[in-house]
């Protein structure tokens, strides 16, 4: 598979468990039970995967989309507002993974409202507003002096916009 994609993280039928959930997008991939389970301990979900999803929080929401969207061992990952939801500990964790999943040669599209994150975990940067593509660059080369990728990102909007 070339491409998983987390947009929503309500996408669950509320009374399967976390683990028939990824078993189920398993089978119809033709995708061997084995990976549901390496992919529970990847997001650390192991000890929930058999509790029902409608009593996982949106954290674990999340990181159970991002089971599901690794079931195929993708090149490109796209990401909605990844964060959402996650504690601390979990925004570290989802740090970590996303570096590490780039390190291993894999890219990873992030779309998100919340520019101070984005800033503490990605390389490269598309401004989009509106439809519009503003600028791509790589992070360093858009803060190179002193401003951070919100100010960038509204400096940008406010003195292009239609």
């Amino acid at each position: 598979m070339r491409c998983g994609a987390v947009l929503e993280s309500n996408d669950f039928h509320p009374a399967r468990s976390g683990r028939n959930h990824l078993r189920a997008l398993a089978l119809a991939a033709r995708i061997p039970y084995a990976r549901v389970e390496e992919l529970l301990d990847l997001v650390e979900l192991t000890g929930a995967a058999g509790r029902r999803v409608k009593g996982y929080s949106l954290g674990m929401r999340q990181r159970l989309g991002l089971a599901g969207a690794l079931l195929g061992d993708p090149e490109l990952l796209i990401l909605d507002e990844p964060a959402n939801g996650l504690d601390p500990a979990g925004v570290h964790w989802l740090r970590g993974f996303i570096r590490s999943f780039a390190d291993r040669g894999g890219t990873v599209v992030i779309s998100s409202h919340v520019l101070a994150e984005v800033a503490l975990t990605v390389d490269h940067v598309l401004i989009i507003d509106h439809g519009r593509l503003f600028a791509t660059a790589r992070l360093d080369e858009l803060t190179s002096r002193g401003e951070t990728l919100e100010g960038m990102y509204l400096d940008l909007t406010a003195r292009q916009a239609p």
